[in-house]
């Protein structure tokens, strides 16, 4: 995928009612009620959005092994604009155009100022390498990309039983009964029963 090719529309939209944009086994991300969003486009073709509301984002990040479990849930608040790649149509169909009120209600005064933050974030995540994962182009691939306090940006991607999270301080990578967990104190592999734990 070329990401700087990304483009953002100009029409704002909002959720007419809460949407789960990914729901699997190990993780959630559902964006409220009254939520902003705007498109993302290759190819005059919607590829996400930018979204802006009441967003949780839950993920199942533990590890078993034969001392017990390691890691924890992460379960958060998002209240930064954040970019959800690969969503679905039925999505589409529960958006409408935002109005000055919705924008005022999520704290923005006119439109530009949400598109702003919107070009800046989807430029911020333009610059990342994502070489790492191979997602192609006809899989049911979701991709997320939420700030964090440090001004970069936390990644989600998903593609079916595969779930990769990389935020500061931890990667966590799950297939099926496979997960990887790096973390500073350890990098965790386990694969059915059998788990290798390297302390760094």
């Amino acid at each position: 995928m070329i990401w700087h090719s990304y483009q953002l529309d100009d029409s704002i939209l909002k959720t007419n009612d809460a949407v789960s944009l990914l729901k699997t086994e190990r993780g959630l991300v559902e964006i409220g009620k009254d939520g902003l969003a705007v498109a993302v486009k290759l190819d005059g073709v919607v590829r996400g959005y930018v979204f802006q509301g009441r967003c949780k984002l839950a993920l199942d990040t533990i590890v078993e092994t034969k001392d017990g479990a390691i890691g924890k849930p992460i379960e958060k608040e998002v209240k930064k604009p954040f970019l959800a790649l690969g969503t679905s149509k039925e999505l589409q169909q529960n958006l409408s155009i935002a109005n000055v009120d919705d924008l005022k209600g999520m704290g923005y005064e006119n439109s530009q100022q949400f598109l702003t933050e919107a070009r800046e974030l989807l430029s911020h995540f333009s610059r990342r390498r994502m070489g790492c994962c191979d997602f192609s182009a006809d899989s049911e691939y979701s991709i997320f990309a939420f700030p964090n306090d440090s001004g970069k940006v936390d990644i989600l991607l998903s593609d079916g039983s595969k779930l990769v999270y990389k935020a500061v301080g931890m990667v966590f990578i799950a297939d099926g009964n496979k997960t990887v967990l790096r973390s500073p104190e350890h990098v965790i592999v386990s694969d059915v029963g059998k788990c290798l734990t390297i302390r760094t």
